[in-house]
């Protein structure tokens, strides 16, 4: 019957449980030295995480610069375009005052000069903050990159830390030894989680 077929693998599978656990003993003794090997991996990700840290700082830093040179370029635009309106009437004053005195008519022509040289120093310096957002970019998206490779790393390490939590800590066995092994496990994922 269903309830027998059952039964029969519940028992296969008790009987598997009991076989795994009397050698439990042996695989803590291989555990222990694989502990060894994890609290080195601890050690590598605790180094990790902290240039993460770094990088993160560095990509504040770098994403605060750009929106700093972004804000600037559009002040920038927008006297370029004040200019340009202030240039464009005064070339259609000249037009309205061409039967003005020839003084008057340098003065303003000096002035046209003079904007328009500001307007050219303008877009000179619009340009300057246009390559430096350029050069800019590249750098935060390289960050950007590598902390996504160092996400990978911390899921990886998690993974594995929960395989041998899984593995060497569910079938009971040396209690002193389980809680040890725990415990290097427990900083290992405080460090992934932070």
């Amino acid at each position: 019957t269903a309830l027998q077929t059952q039964m029969s693998e519940q028992k296969l599978q008790y009987e598997q449980i009991s076989y795994e656990n009397s050698s439990l003993q042996s695989k803590l003794r291989i555990l222990s030295e694989q502990n060894l090997n994890l609290e080195a991996k601890a050690r590598i990700l605790a180094g990790k995480l902290s240039q993460v840290h770094v990088c993160q700082k560095q990509l504040r830093d770098l994403s605060q610069r750009v929106d700093e040179k972004i804000s600037e370029c559009g002040v920038y635009k927008l006297q370029n375009a004040d200019l340009t309106r202030k240039i464009e009437q005064m070339e259609v004053l000249m037009q309205q005052t061409e039967n003005e005195g020839l003084q008057q008519l340098k003065s303003k022509l000096q002035l046209i000069k003079a904007l328009k040289l500001e307007n050219e120093l303008l877009k000179v310096k619009n340009s300057q903050l246009e390559k430096e957002i350029q050069v800019l970019q590249p750098k935060k998206a390289e960050l950007q990159k590598e902390i996504r490779e160092m996400k990978v790393v911390f899921e990886n390490m998690h993974r594995i830390t929960e395989q041998l939590e899984e593995k060497f800590l569910g079938n009971g066995g040396n209690r002193a030894e389980i809680a040890r092994i725990q415990a290097v496990i427990d900083r290992v994922k405080r460090g992934v989680d932070e």
